[in-house]
């Protein structure tokens, strides 16, 4: 990624406490920080929000940062216009592996964290993005998960578990 491209993501993340460090043309994410949802200027609960890209938040990473921000410690809230009613099943399955994430509605939700994800039988919902950040949620999760009807996922990506695998996870394909 070219650091200037996505300012806008930096700028966001920074709200969770993610440092970055920008050498050049590449963009490094120290390891062992300490996730905070961070207030705003006023003191009050701060918010993520989606926007048309590149002026904005991309719509493409909330659910990433769903993910992220229940890792945290703190609380935050998420807004995305973008994806309405999407975010329903998205959220149930998050909970099944202990996120603590409550939907306010169709377009918000809000982060409890920290959250301690625990491993758990959760079905992949209709989204691309939601079923990618289900599988981040499971790489970070103690315990073994099983994810169903992600065929999705592996069209998209037919090398994912290839490369995570390399990475250390443990993936396999039943």
């Amino acid at each position: 990624a070219i650091p200037t491209h996505i300012k806008h993501i930096l700028n966001y993340m920074s709200k969770i406490n993610v440092k970055t460090e920008v050498r050049g043309e590449d963009i490094f994410v120290p390891g062992g920080q300490e996730l905070i949802c961070k207030p705003n200027v006023k003191g009050d609960l701060d918010k993520i929000n989606d926007q048309p890209w590149p002026s904005g938040f991309p719509v493409d990473l909330i659910p990433q940062m769903v993910v992220l921000a229940a890792k945290a410690k703190g609380n935050i809230r998420i807004h995305s216009i973008m994806y309405e009613t999407q975010l329903l099943g998205f959220v149930e399955e998050l909970k099944k592996m202990r996120a603590k994430v409550e939907l306010a509605d169709t377009v918000r939700i809000f982060t409890f964290g920290p959250s301690e994800f625990k491993g758990a039988t959760v079905v992949a919902p209709n989204v691309l993005q939601c079923v990618h950040a289900i599988l981040l949620t499971a790489l970070a999760a103690n315990g073994v998960t099983v994810l169903k009807n992600a065929e999705m996922l592996i069209r998209r990506y037919p090398d994912l578990i290839y490369k995570l695998n390399k990475l250390g996870a443990r993936i396999e394909k039943i």
